[in-house]
């Protein structure tokens, strides 16, 4: 497997140093192929005008002025030449004599007249030509040379940028606290993208474990009562007969819907206006004899209160609350229960021991005691304040030595 940094800073930049290379070979060839054939057309043009003036000035003077022209033509162009006359029988050679020449016919009075050989190769054309070829090249590959090492340049900075972009998401994927501004639109996408799945998960593994803290707490209470059910049986102060069986029965049942909730994805809440005076008497209604087997009574102020929740979360709070009196509350003979109007106001007070500390900080700390005592690990407060919470509501715990007062408050 390939490093994306390696692959950036040497496969890259080789790949665009031999295509820029490449273009710039093809451009000079180009360059020189066309330079080729505008001399070639120039030369062409040269000797053709060149006979033509020797023809002109055969038939319109005489042959000594021709080869006069002719020998001038010579000097100036710097070009050989070598004239034979088929008629007159003279003829005319440059002191170099041409080598690679090209042989052209010269017609005069009706006939053909002299044979003209013209080498161009050491011209003042084809000299001054290779000076600018030569020129050209020099400048032509400064140019490129500068052009390389710009390319070269300005293709490191931006690997560099993504290099810098890539450790910048690793560095906040590593530390999501760690955040800085990224150059290049993709990487902030990518982050933003992972930053909302990491966020996704967070929450949904908040809520898995919310869930499972409040549906193993749930279960607390149905054992209970199996229990005392259990005892009183032992004891003798229950007789086994079909009502016993019929309640034990029914805690079964309820053990048994709320184990699959621990796995099975939440269903929507059904929230709707529900009486809170008649929840809680139908709820203590179940507890009471759960309470009187410890000798716990209740004193009960109730107002008609109406809330809009679901009837399970309002229960729950009521179980979590009432179920810490139970097991943890050993001084308590008496609970004390009020509910008022306008705004919801549910207080629960019971006789100590108190509540402690350290687990009112950890409530505050968000975080349930990992310290196990008799006094429990406050998850069902937990519980309770979330459920509280996702209703708008207030959780308020005053404790002293001889007390607890738990109050809860709903919005109007």
């Amino acid at each position: 497997m390939r490093k994306l940094e390696t692959f950036l800073r040497k496969r890259v930049i080789l790949a665009y140093t031999l295509f820029y290379t490449l273009v710039f070979i093809l451009i000079n060839i180009t360059f020189v192929w066309l330079n080729v054939r505008y001399i070639d057309a120039t030369i062409d043009d040269q000797n053709s005008s060149l006979i033509e003036m020797m023809e002109h000035l055969i038939e319109e003077r005489d042959e000594a002025t021709a080869l006069l022209f002719l020998e001038h033509y010579g000097h100036t162009h710097s070009v050989y030449l070598r004239y034979e006359g088929l008629i007159s029988q003279d003829s005319y050679e440059t002191y170099e004599a041409p080598t690679q020449y090209d042989t052209y016919t010269i017609y005069a009075h009706n006939t053909t007249y002299a044979v003209l050989h013209i080498d161009n190769v050491q011209s003042t054309l084809i000299q001054t030509n290779t000076r600018f070829i030569v020129s050209f090249n020099v400048i032509f590959f400064a140019v490129f040379l500068t052009g390389l090492f710009v390319l070269q340049l300005y293709i490191r900075h931006q690997t560099t940028r993504i290099i810098d972009d890539m450790g910048q998401l690793k560095k906040h994927i590593q530390n999501l606290k760690t955040r800085e501004a990224y150059y290049f639109d993709d990487f902030e996408m990518i982050d933003q993208a992972f930053e909302e799945k990491i966020t996704a998960i967070e929450s949904l593994k908040k809520a898995h474990t919310k869930k499972i803290r409040t549906l193993t707490h749930d279960i607390k209470t149905p054992l209970t009562i199996l229990k005392t059910m259990l005892e009183g049986l032992e004891q003798e102060r229950l007789s086994l007969n079909s009502e016993t069986l019929s309640s034990m029965l029914e805690e079964i049942d309820v053990m048994n819907d709320l184990i699959p909730r621990i796995i099975e994805t939440p269903e929507p809440k059904l929230i709707k206006k529900h009486n809170a005076k008649t929840m809680i008497s139908d709820y203590l209604n179940k507890i009471t004899p759960l309470f009187e087997s410890r000798s716990i009574a209740f004193d009960v102020s109730l107002e008609d209160a109406h809330l809009d929740i679901e009837a399970g979360d309002f229960i729950r709070i009521l179980d979590h609350l009432l179920m810490n009196v139970y097991h943890h509350a050993s001084d308590t003979k008496t609970v004390h229960l009020d509910l008022r109007a306008d705004p919801l106001t549910f207080t629960l007070k019971d006789e100590g021991p108190a509540i402690k500390s350290r687990i009112i900080e950890a409530l505050n700390r968000d975080l349930p005691s990992s310290k196990s005592s008799k006094q429990g690990t406050g998850i069902g407060l937990f519980v309770v304040r979330d459920i509280v919470s996702e209703y708008g509501g207030t959780l308020t715990i005053d404790t002293t030595q001889h007390h607890n007062i738990i109050t809860i408050t709903f919005p109007s």
